[in-house]
């Protein structure tokens, strides 16, 4: 009977031991559920603010793009509307009034013997 007093004692024990573990389980569960749902709700809002961010930045790089494209238009539409102006007539004209030398040719290039004799004679020692 000693045996059974001692099994029945370390079955109690062990009982309590098991109904303690499962007390503590649940005080742990219960403040794991806290600290968990608290750390998404974070998460959450770091991802939302993140997200928020990116949208932002995304829309102000767009914008930037597109008012680039409204603005190479505008230049190019300045190019088409000067080039529309050209009359090539008139501009090849222009340039031989201001550019020409002259009508009269240059007279031909004659032979003069001892030519060197007239240059400066300094240039060549």
């Amino acid at each position: 009977m000693v045996k059974e007093e001692k099994l029945k004692q370390e079955t109690a024990k062990a009982d309590e031991t098991y109904q303690n573990m499962i007390k503590t389980l649940d005080e742990v569960k219960k403040t794991w559920e806290k600290d968990i749902t608290k750390f998404f709700k974070l998460a959450q809002r770091l991802e939302m603010e993140r997200l928020q961010y990116l949208h932002n930045e995304i829309w102000i790089t767009t914008n930037f793009i597109s008012q680039t494209c409204v603005d190479d238009d505008n230049h190019c539409e300045n190019i088409r509307k000067s080039l529309e102006q050209c009359d090539f007539d008139a501009d090849i004209n222009l340039f031989i009034k201001s550019m020409s030398t002259g009508t009269e040719k240059p007279a031909p290039l004659r032979y003069v013997p001892d030519h060197y004799k007239l240059m400066d004679k300094d240039r060549f020692t």
